[in-house]
């Protein structure tokens, strides 16, 4: 991760798989959050953490983040599916293109 669908698959629509396997980060504090932050990311989406199902949606570009504090082990793994259609958006970046990361928030509530 990352890379656009066109460079990956052509034109040919479909579903593909990315894993990325990382660390719970260290020296979290109790007022702080974790948040799975995805950038550049176009198309219908299945994100897993650690094999459980975290969210389904569609993006048309947009960043896209997601609270995962709870849901972090010592060792993770995020699994991302995205199904995206090239012929359906002729001229626009595809897949999952952008920056994916764990910013580390200070929780305001």
């Amino acid at each position: 991760m990352p890379r656009d669908w066109q460079s990956i698959f052509g034109d040919r629509s479909g579903t593909a798989e990315f894993r990325r396997k990382f660390h719970r980060p260290t020296n979290v504090e109790s007022h702080e959050t974790v948040v799975l932050v995805f950038t550049g990311i176009r198309g219908q989406f299945e994100v897993w953490l650690n094999r459980d199902l975290l969210v389904e949606f569609i993006s048309i570009g947009d960043t896209v983040e997601f609270d995962v504090t709870s849901r972090l082990k010592e060792f993770n793994e995020l699994s991302v599916e995205i199904t995206f259609d090239p012929q359906s958006e002729k001229d626009v970046f595809g897949g999952l293109y952008g920056a994916v990361a764990l910013d580390i928030r200070w929780d305001e509530t």
